[in-house]
């Protein structure tokens, strides 16, 4: 049940900065290249996204290859470098979404 709860709290995480993203982008994007960055951005956030709910997974189930998170092209060979000896990949997913987050908000100048 404690797991099941921490999966429904990343989800809503993740909704919720997708959701005021993408609200902000459609308010202030004006150029259909401000589209595309933003579109590869937010692609990017919900890949490390699903990326985090797999390493949870990982955390009970033991952990898995990191060329699984590449094959499925969640993140790229440099990415699975470093989070390959990561101690929690969660985390470090979590801090590269904040990251894209930040980055899109400066881009969209919010």
């Amino acid at each position: 049940q404690v797991r099941a709860g921490a999966f429904g709290r990343v989800i809503s995480a993740m909704i919720n900065t997708t959701t005021f993203l993408s609200t902000e982008a459609a308010l202030r994007c004006r150029t259909m290249r401000e589209v595309e960055f933003f579109q590869k951005n937010m692609r990017r956030m919900v890949d490390f996204g699903v990326a985090s709910i797999m390493a949870m997974t990982e955390k009970s189930r033991g952990n898995c290859p990191i060329s699984i998170y590449i094959k499925t092209g969640l993140i790229s060979v440099a990415e699975g470098k470093i989070l390959q000896d990561a101690e929690n990949r969660a985390m470090v997913l979590w801090c590269w979404i904040g990251l894209l987050g930040a980055n899109l908000l400066d881009a969209l100048e919010v």
